[in-house]
């Protein structure tokens, strides 16, 4: 296997571990959808956790493209953390159920 493929592998597995330190920061996602539209406190918690696992993604992502010379790693670990805030912005956005 090429370097490309384990970088690709660890970043595949890491999205777990960037799901559960966005969960760690952010609340649950019940919370968040307990939550009225838009609270001004679940949507600040949810800043907090984009800025602090964005730039972990960003640091662990960016390091290891440096190490294997491609870009898919840090590619793949953005998105994943994309995927993840872009649903719990979501549902901070709509009615709570």
């Amino acid at each position: 296997m090429n370097n490309v493929g384990v970088a690709t592998a660890l970043v595949g597995a890491s999205v777990y571990e960037i799901h559960n330190l966005y969960v760690k920061h952010a609340g649950s996602l019940s919370d968040a959808r307990s939550a009225p539209a838009n609270d001004p406190a679940t949507v600040q918690r949810l800043r907090d956790a984009d800025i602090l696992t964005g730039a972990l993604v960003v640091i662990v992502g960016g390091t290891v493209s440096k190490v294997t010379g491609s870009t898919a790693p840090l590619w793949l670990a953005v998105a994943s953390l994309g995927v993840v805030a872009v649903y719990y912005h979501s549902a901070c956005a709509s009615e709570g159920v």
